[in-house]
């Protein structure tokens, strides 16, 4: 293959390397397997409505009770809410209880929902009912907190199979506890547990009071002292097998990413399972990370069906001008990795060392892997089906779990519409699609949707040992296993003043969710399975086709959206569960609204 040079990477000629980029020939090696003379993976189709696969859509759902467009009008009533976050609600585990936080009556209050699948109420056991809804009123550092800064995010922490768990079973407590969420804002990151007292409910009442349990604020000291400047950018779950990754994280791990903005350094920052907190796991500063559109605006953990432990332990990067970077490895301490993905990911890279000659940068990037695999993951029984991974030291030995990561990229540079017009502020960054390559999305200002694939030989683990020449050699070579595969445009002129959030749909890997206060949009594309089966040289039956629909438009003059589930009932088929502000929520057929998208 005929490489560039490191000299693409240079911010002195950005056009340019995007230039090479797509012109160049890519190669995406998984498993001995790569373009070869040819690309064989069309480039992104334009924004324009350009070929029959894809065109502009036009929304189609509940109209807005208002004339004008969700997009452009503005509601007096609403001003307030506008700085609110659109990721206020989140799903349990088992998929049993949805949680959402809104502000009602002058206080902030988390509401749990029972999902709905025979009657108002579900039966845990013979003894005891969940309550359909339970209302707790958040304690005062929330309230305070929150009055300064709102709220951005509702995340559940919970660990799979504990759904609700009794407080104190040793000491006869009654009261049930709900699964342990999280939730910040720019200033501050709080986990919390809920729990309810089902001797206390009243019969044939559905709603129940809840009281908050548990509070701890586990980055307090680290933002505490950093700098008045910082700022939370985004919090994530650690990778979960009911999120789609590979990994048992124990319950309670998460990992936040901060900015600095006087230093213009960022900082990751993970909380483990014991309480400790690793500040910061990685930090990259003003050389990597230079102007206001080059800053780090979200980052989302890999996910692929091939080598999906590499995928799963690594993360990529989105910056405001829409580079992706990557990093890895990032593993929790004490999670379980099935033995027999972390034998596939060994025998891969033993593979790989056995090709390549000891003088390859590669080789050694290979070896280093080998080595913290080894170390984090030590396998003394193979006939065990899970592996604990072990990164905190417990003896005076170093290992390779304390070397300190290397920022990859960019791995791929934002992709150009070409039509002279300024470029929107990317905002977030989401996995999507299932396929041995990590699929992703970035959504940017105006509701532009890019759709991207990369490696997972990509984000091999890579540490700040490496020379200078090596990381050179590296960087070059991983810049050919990325690339974009679609485009869209959801035409909304005003996103960019108000909160835009991705969101993945855990029953259906094609699909993807846009929100934002006024609108809930989504889109449906084979595209990332389609390169997949293009790199390992299979012909697909089916022709590559992307299409978007409007699943709700401004539900309410009085009220905006906060937050958004997904959920797949086998007798109603798929749902969006929908948060408005006022408390109440909405209910979508996902199912219906694309048929009736289709036939129009």
């Amino acid at each position: 293959d005929n490489k560039d040079s490191f000299h693409s990477f240079a911010p002195v000629a950005p056009q340019e390397s995007r230039r090479r980029e797509r012109e160049s020939v890519r190669t995406m090696p998984r498993f001995g397997l790569s373009f070869q003379d040819a690309p064989l993976m069309s480039p992104p189709p334009s924004r324009e409505p350009a070929g029959p696969s894809f065109s502009t859509p036009s929304f189609h759902g509940r109209s807005s009770p208002s004339s004008a467009s969700p997009a452009t009008g503005t509601n007096p009533a609403r001003a307030k809410d506008q700085q609110t976050g659109v990721r206020l609600s989140c799903l349990s585990p088992g998929g049993k209880q949805w949680h959402s936080i809104v502000f009602k009556d002058g206080k902030y209050v988390l509401l749990s929902r029972v999902v709905e699948e025979a009657g108002d109420m579900v039966q845990q056991s013979s003894s005891e009912t969940i309550p359909f809804l339970i209302e707790t009123v958040l304690p005062k550092v929330f309230q305070r907190s929150f009055g300064i800064d709102a709220p951005i995010e509702l995340l559940c922490v919970e660990a799979e199979g504990k759904e609700f768990t009794r407080i104190n079973e040793r000491q006869n407590d009654s009261r049930i506890g709900m699964p342990r969420l999280c939730v910040y804002s720019q200033k501050a990151v709080f986990l919390l547990q809920a729990a309810f007292d089902p001797e206390t409910l009243l019969p044939d009442t559905p709603a129940a009071k809840g009281e908050i349990v548990s509070v701890k604020e586990p980055f307090e000291q680290f933002l505490l002292q950093s700098d008045y400047s910082t700022c939370v950018v985004r919090v994530r779950a650690a990778p979960q097998r009911w999120l789609g990754q590979p990994i048992h994280s124990p319950a309670g791990c998460v990992m936040m990413l901060s900015w600095d903005r006087s230093n213009n350094e960022f900082h990751l920052a993970t909380l483990e399972s014991n309480g400790s907190v690793k500040d910061p796991t990685f930090s990259f500063g003003q050389e990597n990370v230079l102007g206001s559109q080059e800053r780090i605006v979200d980052f989302c953990f890999g996910q692929s069906s091939g080598l999906s432990l590499l995928s799963s332990i690594s993360i990529l990067l989105l910056k405001a001008n829409g580079n992706i970077l990557a990093a890895s490895p990032f593993v929790f301490d004490g999670s379980l990795v099935p033995t027999a993905k972390l034998q596939e990911t060994k025998d891969f890279l033993e593979t790989e060392l056995s090709k390549l000659d000891r003088t390859d940068p590669k080789w050694r990037q290979c070896r280093a892997a080998q080595q913290y695999l080894s170390d984090v993951f030590p396998m003394s029984d193979r006939r065990t089906h899970f592996v604990t991974a072990k990164t905190i030291s417990r003896s005076r030995r170093e290992t390779a779990a304390a070397w300190p990561i290397r920022l990859q990229g960019p791995i791929l540079f934002h992709s150009d519409d070409s039509d002279g017009s300024s470029d929107p502020e990317a905002l977030s960054i989401e996995t999507f699609g299932s396929s041995d390559l990590v699929g992703f999305a970035v959504i940017a200002q105006q509701g532009k949707v890019d759709i991207g694939v990369t490696s997972p030989t990509t984000v091999l683990p890579r540490f700040a040992l490496e020379s200078r020449n090596d990381t050179f050699a590296i960087d070059d070579e991983v810049f050919h296993y990325s690339t974009w595969v679609e485009k869209i445009d959801l035409g909304l002129e005003d996103s960019g003043a108000i909160p835009t959030s991705l969101c993945s749909d855990r029953n259906f890997d094609s699909i993807l969710h846009v929100l934002t206060s006024t609108v809930v949009a989504s889109i449906s594309s084979n595209c990332v399975r389609d390169a997949s089966l293009q790199v390992r040289g299979v012909r697909s039956a089916m022709d590559r086709t992307s299409t978007a629909w409007s699943c709700l438009e401004q539900p309410s003059l009085d009220s905006n959206i906060q937050g958004m589930v997904t959920i797949s009932d086998d007798v109603a088929g798929h749902k969006l569960l929908v948060q408005l502000s006022d408390g109440s929520f909405q209910e979508i057929n996902v199912s219906e609204e694309k048929a009736s998208h289709e036939l129009e």
